[in-house]
């Protein structure tokens, strides 16, 4: 069984991708299952998305890793089942301020400076 740092990568390899914000804003984040950030307000700019690989343990996404860190994202959608949460730190510890996206939960402006995400 690979390592966590191992799946972590893997898991952010295979489930990030960059795409331009969807053109219709009654839809945003037209993605069935994944968390989407948003680097304008009311969900538009450029959108980055993040899902795990393994869906029923998830994985922690360092935003920073990616461009995304550092008060980048601006709002948030969250498609999934189960809740996930935006950190201050770059590793998903509460050693900093946090902020849940609960299901299907839409968020602007997100209340925080986001530096990686516990996603499923």
């Amino acid at each position: 069984m690979p390592g966590k740092w191992v799946r972590t990568a893997l898991a952010v390899a295979a489930a990030t991708v960059l795409l331009p914000a969807p053109a219709n804003a009654a839809t945003p984040c037209p993605f069935p299952g994944p968390l989407c950030l948003y680097d304008g307000p009311s969900f538009t700019g450029t959108v980055f998305t993040a899902s795990a690989l393994n869906p029923a343990t998830g994985v922690c996404v360092d935003l920073t890793a990616h461009g995304w860190g550092g008060g980048r994202v601006k709002s948030a959608i969250n498609r999934n089942t189960k809740t996930a949460v935006l950190y201050n730190s770059t590793n998903c510890t509460l050693s900093g301020p946090f902020q849940y996206i609960f299901p299907n939960q839409l968020v602007s402006p997100v209340g925080l400076t986001a530096n990686s995400a516990y996603v499923y």
